[in-house]
């Protein structure tokens, strides 16, 4: 038994410190990412056989690992949760960057393109990858498809929902749209 329990501990610190992951980027669960799970289930293991070997006691190295496994978990989360935050306060910008450069005359797909790209990572990766697909011929809604999985966020997605709208209706108002959508999404 204590061979199996070194065996997962070698596996679990080599995940845990090279990354490497099958499914990497794969959300599993309650939403954890692969990686941050590999890496809970490493620490947890590790903090487990460190406690079995200095106590002995079975109550206390389950203790101590699953308290060791919360740690990657709880800092997995909070590092999402920024990152959304920081992702919200870009949308208001976004969209009124759109909206002017559609007042001066520029089309939907270079005005979303330029915008994403000035306004930074992680949009400025978007916006490349946009104007790849869009230059590839695959169109500007298969590339605003792409984005909304990468972003992953109720704002962004509203965002992107109006941009792949926008795109397929067309029309005098779309500027005005963009504006309102831009208040709202800055009052929130």
């Amino acid at each position: 038994m204590r061979g199996a329990a070194v065996l997962l501990g070698a596996i679990a610190v080599w995940t845990f410190t090279t990354g490497v992951v099958p499914f990497r980027g794969s959300r599993i669960g309650l939403g954890i990412d692969v990686r941050t799970a590999s890496k809970a289930l490493g620490v947890g293991i590790l903090i487990a056989l460190i406690t079995a070997a200095l106590f002995g006691i079975p109550a206390v190295t389950i203790a101590a690992g699953g308290l060791g496994a919360a740690v990657p978990v709880v800092r997995g989360n909070t590092r999402r949760q920024s990152q959304i935050a920081a992702i919200r306060q870009c949308w208001p910008d976004i969209l009124f960057r759109i909206r002017g450069s559609l007042s001066a005359g520029t089309t939907l797909a270079d005005a979303t393109i330029e915008a994403f790209v000035a306004a930074g990572d992680p949009f400025e990766s978007v916006g490349r990858r946009l104007r790849r697909e869009v230059l590839v011929g695959r169109g500007f809604a298969a590339g605003i498809a792409a984005a909304r999985s990468d972003f992953a966020d109720a704002t962004s997605d509203r965002g992107l929902v109006t941009l792949e709208t926008a795109s397929a209706t067309g029309g005098q108002r779309v500027g005005e749209v963009f504006a309102a959508l831009a208040i709202s999404v800055g009052d929130e």
